[in-house]
């Protein structure tokens, strides 16, 4: 994006942002905005300038979001509180885990989504739903199985502390 600063004018405040694609070569990017107190996910285009591509129509209000790939979004909401997996229609492909309410989600290159819930990080596995929460200001991203040394069930996943 260069040193160039773009602003424009947002319908409601914007909450969070990931960066679905970038192309270093035309110097596009195309990003997911949340907005706050709206069912609705703007799609970005910034090139040389910055304009909606398109408008996502939600059925909740999401306000974390994290491109897992090109065409799909986890989106974390809090009244539930959990993280559903969308695809860029705004339609839910299914639910990735509940009990958790993200300020801050990002994915790693494995595919191992790590969400920051205020007080603790949790790492989420995109394809099972395992959750592994991590004491507060400790990150630890799992490569491999993470151990379950107090394993719970709680809605068809398991959650397991790592203290």
């Amino acid at each position: 994006m260069g040193n160039s600063l773009r602003t424009m004018k947002c319908e409601s405040r914007p909450c969070h942002l990931a960066v679905i694609d970038s192309s270093d070569t035309s110097n596009t990017h195309t990003v997911a905005v949340t907005m706050d107190l709206c069912k609705r996910i703007d799609i970005l285009e910034i090139a040389n300038d910055m304009k909606v591509k398109r408008t996502l129509q939600t059925s909740r209000q999401y306000s974390a979001v994290a491109a897992v790939n090109k065409q799909s979004l986890a989106v974390g909401y809090s009244q539930g509180p959990g993280i559903d997996l969308i695809n860029l229609d705004g339609h839910v492909l299914r639910q990735i885990c509940s009990n958790i309410q993200p300020f801050g989600m990002a994915v790693t290159e494995d595919g191992e989504l790590v969400c920051s819930t205020g007080y603790k990080i949790a790492s989420v596995k995109v394809d099972s739903g395992t959750v592994a929460f991590h004491k507060s200001g400790e990150i630890h991203l799992h490569t491999a199985p993470a151990p379950q040394p107090r394993a719970a069930a709680h809605k068809h996943q398991e959650c397991f502390a790592t203290y």
